[in-house]
């Protein structure tokens, strides 16, 4: 079936933006604490920095509308995890204690926050599976990420082997063969999310400017369409969308996109499964994320491409040729979806910085802080690293301030570069054009599709190096 979707993105369609002013005022033009960015990060760091100092005065600054990157765009994804764990392991290999009950407590200290601040944004605690499918190489991936889990510390309260019985009988995935299932990821509407932020952001005396783009002129001055903002501190949260200095060439923009059904009835629902709004994904080499949404629409989300010289997607459309081979995707996971109409699809950019791990950086001289390289995984990570910025800055005494993505310094020495184009061009399509080629082959039972997958292997593990 060859129907292309309308290229916008489903979270926006029924939830109207509240308009922000668009010109910074005159009296917002010394502050405490300028933040760049208004998603995830700038605008709970916003919020709290003004639980914690409630008498510094803070303003957001976005160059587009609130939430116009990946935090306005993903796949609604609240995960009590981040990528690249195997980094911040202690000497023995080990996760220190201090991160896994971080983890663990990431979504259940979340909620609470919703709950203070009054924030409805059609969370579910499904939990999340992890799902051997399709071809039989996801079993043993699956195994061998269950074990190397359980190695950084991690125990059956955090992930649990799903046999392919328990599997089905919560998702019921083409060819299931088990999997990994963790509480530690609920789901969400991202729309949702930002609008309640702003709200509780504004309520607490934040200001928020769209239409602002920002761009470091000096030590604490930031240049922007209405004149110069002199802030004691700035707070750079663009992830992906750094195109300007100081993060310019530190975090690649890579392209990942969604396409989504028709709402369901409750009988097509009884034949998938997601019951108790699991989120799920299958263990193929590029990441895959699928959810229900309140509204009964299944979500499904693949990696795109990388454009070249590190451009950021902007618009929400997605190519025919990407959006079809979602679609497909989605058909291959639920042959059930064969005859169901897909109504949306779209793209957006997330961040990855060159040691392919999130980071937070205090860099005191010449006082900036940021936070990012969230790889996909920036709903929870955002939230956690957010409240690790507001505390650095007022000096509270909290565990969160060692974490090891902490770093404190000189911005440009604690965020390696990227190598220059078109090595990162290469590199990234190259690797994902091969993926695609041992699944194609795997699928076909074409001869050769073992070497294929040798291959695959010595490609993921070049990447992060």
């Amino acid at each position: 079936m060859s129907e292309l979707p309308r290229t916008d993105c489903l979270w926006w369609y029924d939830t109207p933006p509240i308009e922000l002013p668009q010109r910074v005022e005159p009296a917002d033009k010394d502050v405490d604490f300028a933040i760049v960015g208004a998603g995830f990060t700038g605008l709970w760091t916003a919020i709290h920095l003004k639980t914690l100092l409630p008498n510094k005065k803070i303003i957001v600054l976005e160059a587009h509308r609130v939430g116009h990157g990946a935090s306005g765009r993903n796949g609604g994804w609240l995960m009590g995890s981040c990528e690249g764990l195997s980094a911040f392991c202690n000497g023995t290999g080990l996760l220190p204690k201090d991160v896994i009950t971080e983890f663990r407590d990431l979504v259940p200290n979340f909620v609470s926050s919703l709950k203070a601040l009054a924030i409805d944004c059609d969370l579910k605690q499904g939990g999340g599976i992890f799902g051997a499918a399709r071809y039989p190489a996801q079993g043993l991936r699956a195994e061998t990420l269950l074990e190397s889990l359980h190695q950084l510390g991690f125990d059956e309260r955090d992930y649990r082997w799903l046999s392919r019985e328990e599997l089905t009988e919560r998702v019921s995935v083409h060819n299931g063969q088990g999997g990994i299932y963790t509480p530690l990821i609920a789901t969400l509407n991202p729309a949702k999310l930002l609008q309640g932020l702003v709200r509780a952001a504004r309520d607490k005396g934040v200001a928020i400017y769209e239409r602002s783009p920002a761009t470091l002129e000096d030590t604490g001055i930031l240049g922007t369409p209405s004149g110069n903002v002199n802030a004691n501190n700035i707070i750079w949260a663009t992830e992906a969308y750094s195109s300007n200095p100081p993060l310019k060439k530190r975090l690649l923009a890579v392209q990942s996109g969604i396409v989504c059904t028709e709402p369901l009835s409750h009988a097509q629902w009884n034949d998938i499964g997601f019951d108790q709004h699991e989120a799920f994904c299958d263990l193929s080499r590029a990441s895959t994320y699928l959810q229900r949404t309140a509204d009964d629409r299944l979500i499904v989300g693949a990696r795109g491409a990388y454009a070249f010289n590190n451009r950021a997607r902007d618009s929400f459309s997605a190519s025919a040729h990407r959006t079809n081979k979602r679609i497909a995707l989605g058909r291959a996971l639920f042959p059930q979806l064969d005859k169901v109409t897909f109504t949306h699809s779209w793209e957006g950019s997330l961040g990855i910085g060159r040691t392919f791990t999130p980071h937070i950086v205090f860099d005191p001289q010449q006082r900036i802080a940021t936070a990012g390289g969230y790889i996909g995984e920036g709903v929870g990570a955002s939230y956690l690293f957010a409240l690790t910025l507001a505390e650095g800055f007022a000096a509270v005494d909290s565990p969160r301030l060692s974490m090891p993505w902490v770093h404190r310094g000189n911005l440009a020495s604690q965020l390696r570069r990227w190598e220059h184009e078109p090595l990162p061009w290469l590199g990234f399509n190259g690797a994902m054009s091969v993926f695609d080629v041992e699944e194609f082959m795997i699928n076909k039972a074409i001869p050769g599709a073992r070497a294929v997958s040798w291959l695959c292997d010595r490609l993921e593990g070049l990447i992060g190096h």
